[in-house]
Formats: structure tokens, sequence, C-alpha cells
């Protein structure tokens, strides 16, 4: 008997020590990334686009992921105007639209992240 509750209490503090030296990795990317999605399902702003995904968010939320990217490209899209855009990976962009088609100047943010949609089947 002494054994086992030796064993198990060997065990316990294996665990305990274990659990205790784990480190959670949450960098500023992943933040940024988690509030984007989180924004996006909270607002309702989640689509299905030919078998993708397209969670969007806008406002403080796609300003501060926007902020964090690196480096950026300006796209103008005629009918919709200027944009400044950062990828990140394959899988979406943030970007912020800096002029109407009408070379009005504004300011606002945007980021979508595109994930493959679930087969359903």
């Amino acid at each position: 008997m002494r054994t086992g509750r030796a064993i198990l209490i060997g065990i316990l503090m294996i665990y305990t020590d274990a659990a205790s030296s784990q480190v959670e990795i949450r960098t500023p990317a992943i933040q940024f990334y988690n509030n984007c999605l989180n924004s996006a399902i909270t607002n309702n702003h989640v689509t299905n686009r030919s078998g993708n995904i397209e969670y969007s968010c806008y406002g403080s939320a796609a300003k501060r992921w926007f902020d964090g990217l690196p480096g950026g490209r300006y796209v103008d899209d005629g009918r919709n105007g200027t944009f400044i855009s950062r990828d990140y990976g394959s899988s979406g962009y943030c970007a912020q639209h800096i002029t109407d088609a009408d070379g009005t100047a504004n300011s606002y943010f945007v980021c979508e992240i595109d994930a493959a949609a679930p087969s359903l089947n």
C-alpha cells in the first residue's frame, strides 16, 4: 500500500512540476489575430465565399493589427480609392483606406482572415 502511495505522490509531483514549467506564448501578432477573429464573430462579420470563410474586423481591432504588421504597399482600387495593404501569410490582409475614389482623404482600417470552410458532409 505504501509503495502505491509513494508512486502516486511521485507522479503528482512530476505532473505538478511539468505543468508549472509550461510557458504560454502569446505574441502580439497572435493576440491581434485573436482580437480580429473575436470582433468578426461578435459583430457577425463572417461570410462564406466560394468555400472559404472570411472573417472581417474593422475599427480599433483592425488598426491595432495593421500597426503591428510590417511593410505595406499602396493599392489603387479605382472604384474604392487608395489603400495601404499589409499581408500576413497567405491567409489575408489588413488595410488602411487613405482616399476615396474621387481623391478625398479619409482613414479607416479593415482586416480580413480567410480560412477554408469545413466540410459538412
